[in-house]
């Protein structure tokens, strides 16, 4: 009525390959932070940069009818000419170390924005 199976044993062979994870070794750490420094090395010396130059004058002037110093700074770097003033009202001594402060922030921005800005103009048009 019903036909019995009796199971059958039979012998698979299977091959598993075992890939072992180490943490990396002292000696493995420091071979791989000199080959990124040379590697870093030899990058920063391919780069091809011209020196810059920069030239800059303040010229200070006390305009006695509204109380007041004016600070131009006259500058050129690579070449291109710019003119920064700037207005202050000094009272006291230590306010024109406060203003000289001042006018080198505002030549900062000047050569961050319209200076270094063709540099990454450069940058742009090369990846589009």
């Amino acid at each position: 009525m019903f036909k019995r199976e009796a199971p059958v044993n039979t012998l698979i062979h299977m091959e598993h390959t075992i890939n072992e994870h180490r943490a990396p070794t002292d000696d493995s750490v420091r071979l791989l932070k000199e080959f990124e420094e040379k590697a870093r090395e030899k990058i920063n010396s391919a780069v091809h940069i011209l020196d810059t130059t920069f030239d800059c004058v303040v010229q200070t002037e006390r305009d006695h009818k509204s109380d007041c110093t004016r600070l131009r700074a006259i500058f050129s770097l690579n070449g291109i000419r710019e003119v920064v003033d700037h207005e202050y009202i000094a009272r006291e001594p230590w306010d024109e170390i406060s203003m000289a402060h001042e006018l080198r922030d505002k030549v900062a921005v000047v050569i961050a924005t319209k200076m270094i800005n063709a540099a990454f103009d450069k940058l742009y048009k090369t990846r589009k």
